[in-house]
């Protein structure tokens, strides 16, 4: 597997794509379709601004990811790293990968938890 060739990496300052071996770990599109929404692992972050992109899964060939995306309104969803690696915000400003972020439960995160439903009590 290997990423197509970054288009903002001197604008960005590191690198877009997340270390061969830590991809590795996230599990394929679908593969985790059984598990609640808030008990997804979600292993990569991304931002700009106020935006947010969380990865909970990744497919290797594509590099379609799965995961929660917070652009003004938050929501589940489909996006393709090699699409997000080349955007620039007001033409200024590209999307970064978060490089102390650590995988953690997607209901663990204040951005994702505050648009998930609420559970009845």
């Amino acid at each position: 597997m290997d990423f197509p060739a970054e288009t903002l990496r001197i604008e960005r300052g590191h690198d877009f794509y997340p270390r061969k071996r830590d991809v590795k770990e996230i599990p394929g599109v679908r593969e985790t379709q059984a598990t609640p929404f808030k008990e997804k692992t979600v292993y990569l972050h991304y931002f700009v601004g106020g935006c947010d992109w969380y990865v909970a899964e990744f497919d290797r060939d594509s590099h379609e990811a799965f995961g929660f995306a917070c652009i003004q309104v938050g929501e589940w969803g489909y996006f393709r790293l090699p699409e997000l690696e080349q955007v620039k915000v007001r033409g200024l400003f590209p999307v970064e990968r978060d490089l102390s972020f650590r995988p953690m439960r997607a209901g663990d995160i204040h951005k994702i938890a505050a648009h998930l439903p609420r559970q009845r009590q």
